[in-house]
């Protein structure tokens, strides 16, 4: 008795199925987002540590202005309006998109997709890309400055990274938390 084959050339072919992307799992975008948030947590660390050596070093009074001036600054500018409002939302919303990686590529690729540096538009990319180039120039610009100049910038800048460190965290959390509940 022969067995009839699984695909006769002469039929009809089948229909097209779309090609179903899986949706991520919460691991995925949790991991995306803890290494992005580990990034950001680091860089905390390090700008916290330069602005308390400034001030245990001492300040004067303008320079003690200039401090309360950048951390204030830099909280609202960057933490609160960049990082927190437009960054942190950003960030999850493609961690736990439909477009993000899974698997084993989600190891390397999840974190650059959750900071559209890799799987978007090449547009989007040398954007983000150029945005990140201007960061680092920053930074060294930054690490020229005399003391106590340049623990007043990272004093404002450790502001601003720990507001946006925990935005991050509150939003990643959310997505957890509405991603775990039965639909």
């Amino acid at each position: 008795m022969m067995r009839e084959l699984a695909f006769d050339p002469s039929s009809p072919a089948p229909p097209a199925r779309a090609a179903a992307s899986p949706a991520p799992s919460r691991g995925c975008g949790l991991w995306s987002s803890g290494v992005v948030l580990l990034t950001l947590a680091d860089g905390a660390y390090r700008t916290g540590l330069r602005a308390l050596y400034t001030v245990e070093r001492g300040l004067t009074r303008g320079e003690w202005l200039a401090l309360a001036a950048s951390v204030v600054l830099f909280t609202f500018g960057e933490g609160h309006a960049v990082l927190a409002r437009r960054f942190a939302p950003a960030v999850v919303a493609r961690a736990f998109s439909s477009t993000a990686p899974n698997g084993r590529a989600a190891l390397v690729l999840g974190p650059l997709h959750a900071l559209a540096l890799a799987r978007v538009t090449w547009r989007e990319a040398l954007r983000n890309w150029a945005v990140l180039a201007v960061i680092a120039g920053a930074i060294h610009a930054v690490r020229a400055l005399p003391e106590p100049w340049r623990g007043v910038v990272d004093a404002g800048v450790f502001a601003a990274l720990l507001w946006g460190s925990l935005a991050l965290v509150a939003v990643a959390g959310r997505a957890a938390l509405a991603k775990a509940r039965p639909r």
